[in-house]
């Protein structure tokens, strides 16, 4: 027996020979891997920092569960690079792998590799995005007419509002159907209703599997898939197929119907767009040719609708959170709205005039910290950073909540939103705020989310005084995890200030 044990230690130690020269916790069990990484349920955003804080070097913290290999990174400096490296531009969802299989099922894919933007890889996705982020630009990302679909639906919204009449509103998914509807409108010329069940369930049921998908229960399904055929339920994974087979199913009809309309020499928005390339691509090894292009199509939509439903909504969430913890904080931006405004709405224009507001906004990312471990990547090939080597297929995670209140913010804890204004109260920005990621792989919905961050937050604090609950005030270190950290869910009372 005790040979048998040994033998196994050894086998054990054998394996991680490419990883061994890496920092890493002292503990780790044989074939299992560094548990202290892995059963930090209930708190995984700061468990993950403090674990890198404890054991990091020039950096880096490697930590391993099963046949999982994973670098830590908490130093902005060390990420940059990685971020922008050409060998670690892979997701962890890589071609191979439990990983792979499940967003596969999840697609509805059979076989092939991954596609659309998030999950897709090499020329698949270099033509995705490059073609995503040129179209979407020329129907209104980053122009006046996006800035005007947000102002537009920004008052649809507080009209909404306005029809609580006073009443506690429940803040989680709030946000959720404002936010993508503008996005919507671009991609593919239609909006929701406020009273749409259909979309009020299926953006529930997306803000589920978002979290889920943070949740430590994903690393076991990576490291034994088999527990997700076994308990479906218990695991989510019935959840995660039925809530992904609804959108691709509503995506697949909304190309039907653009289909049926085309007119190729008068496209209406970016799926008649998608189209067109899709109809005028002859070479078959092209991500747009034939049926791929439509799969493409497919998962490109979905992947907008996952990505824009939940991120910007969860920020919209922690702005409202802070504003009514730091009551303060919302008189200050009142008080320098009213004095640039006066009456008249809030416009994108007005970003200069308003330094206070955008300072909060900056603050907000900063501390609400919404993709704590986003832009997972996996190494290619062996890449060296700070003197050491990082082996192939390593997973890198960022650890956001180091880099965004660590040692190079002064009481990074702290809420304060002049730490972003000079000592003439104007602006003052800092590199190390990186809420959009860095690197080839950014978020290339920037500058939609930036425009309804400040119209939404900016016209809500112009319009309403806003207020908790004082029976269940939210407190400000409490969050739900997954793969977003959102705030846990508060009621708010909007009281017309003019």
């Amino acid at each position: 027996m005790i040979i048998f044990i040994l033998l196994c230690i050894y086998i054990d130690w054998a394996s991680r020979k490419r990883w061994r020269h890496l920092p890493s916790p002292w503990l780790r069990v044989p074939f299992l891997g560094h548990l202290e990484f892995i059963f930090n349920i209930s708190d995984p955003v700061n468990e993950t920092r403090r674990l890198y804080n404890v054991y990091s070097k020039n950096g880096l913290c490697y930590t391993s569960f099963m046949n999982v290999h994973n670098v830590l990174v908490g130093d902005y400096d060390t990420l940059r690079y990685l971020l922008n490296h050409p060998h670690v531009q892979n997701r962890v969802t890589n071609f191979t792998g439990p990983l792979y299989k499940q967003l596969m099922e999840n697609r509805g894919q059979k076989e092939g590799y991954l596609q659309g933007i998030m999950h897709s890889q090499g020329e698949i996705w270099r033509e995705q995005r490059k073609f995503t982020v040129r179209t979407l630009r020329e129907f209104g990302f980053g122009r006046g007419s996006m800035e005007d679909l947000v102002q537009d639906e920004f008052s649809k919204f507080s009209d909404h509002l306005d029809t609580y009449k006073g009443e506690y509103i429940e803040i989680s998914g709030l946000f959720n159907l404002p936010v993508i509807n503008v996005l919507w409108e671009i991609t593919t010329g239609e909006i929701f209703s406020y009273q749409d069940p259909k979309m009020a369930k299926i953006i529930h049921q997306l803000a589920e599997y978002v979290q889920n998908t943070g949740r430590s229960l994903v690393v076991f399904l990576i490291c034994l898939p088999w527990l997700g055929k076994l308990f479906p339920q218990a695991m989510g994974r019935k959840n995660d197929i039925q809530v992904n087979k609804e959108i691709v199913e509503m995506m697949k009809s909304l190309i039907e119907n653009h289909l049926r309309s085309l007119d190729v020499k008068a496209p209406r928005d970016f799926i008649d767009s998608y189209l067109i390339e899709v109809a005028s691509t002859t070479d078959p090894n092209s991500s747009f040719f034939g049926v791929q292009g439509y799969e493409n199509l497919t998962n490109t939509l979905t992947d907008l609708f996952q990505a824009g439903a939940e991120t910007t909504s969860t920020t919209l969430s922690w702005a409202i959170m802070y504003l009514v913890v730091q009551t303060d904080v919302q008189t200050n931006m009142q008080v320098e709205i009213d004095s640039v405004l006066g009456n008249r709405d809030v416009k994108m224009t007005d970003k200069e005039n308003l330094p206070y507001c955008r300072a909060v906004i900056y603050e907000v990312q900063r501390c609400g910290n919404i993709l704590p471990h986003g832009g997972a990547r996996k190494t290619e090939k062996a890449v060296e950073v700070n003197g050491m080597i990082i082996p192939e297929d390593t997973f890198i995670t960022p650890v956001f909540a180091e880099i965004l209140q660590g040692s190079h913010w002064v009481n990074g804890e702290i809420f304060d939103p002049t730490r972003f204004l000079d000592e003439n109260g104007q602006l003052r920005k800092d590199e190390h705020l990186i809420p959009f990621a860095v690197g080839r792989r950014y978020c290339p919905g920037e500058s939609l989310a930036k425009a309804q961050l400040f119209v939404f937050i900016t016209g809500l604090v112009q319009k309403y005084n806003i207020r908790c609950d004082p029976d269940y005030p939210p407190l400000a270190k409490d969050y739900l995890p997954g793969f977003t950290r959102s705030p846990k869910s508060f009621k708010i009372k909007l009281t017309m200030r003019k």
